[in-house]
């Protein structure tokens, strides 16, 4: 991660496009010495790993806007890292197009709050969509 020391002294940095990169989990827990960071964009990091990071996710608690298409997660963590995302109270729009995602990755993103727009096309969903609760 050399050269990266001095992209971490942008602490007012708000909006973050690093597509097409080939970083792994472990750059996006890094990124949380960007506080004010509201918008991400890590789409075509095939590197990434196999699985959704809600860990390395939840110290980006100002973020609203992100973007992880492309990058063929077909995983879903555990459910306790799932809550965790209950942290991220600002996150309106959550891009997942793209991935080998399956029904399970649903039960993880309704641990966000406040979320506003999902894209989900082009993963493993199949059959019904599961939406529970009162309309």
């Amino acid at each position: 991660m050399e050269g990266f020391d001095q992209v971490f002294l942008l602490k007012k940095l708000k909006v973050l496009n690093l597509g097409s990169n080939g970083f792994n989990e472990s750059f996006i827990s890094s990124l949380s010495a960007l506080p004010m960071l509201k918008s991400l964009d890590l789409t075509r990091n095939y590197p990434l790993g196999r699985s959704f990071p809600a860990k390395e996710l939840l110290h980006l608690t100002n973020l609203e806007e992100l973007d992880l298409s492309w990058n063929f997660y077909n995983a879903t963590p555990n459910i306790q890292e799932c809550m965790g995302l209950s942290r991220l109270k600002k996150l309106k729009s959550i891009a997942l197009g793209h991935n080998d995602f399956n029904k399970s990755i649903i039960s993880c993103i309704s641990a966000l709050p406040c979320l506003k727009t999902l894209d989900l096309s082009y993963n493993q969903l199949g059959g019904s969509f599961p939406i529970q609760g009162k309309f």
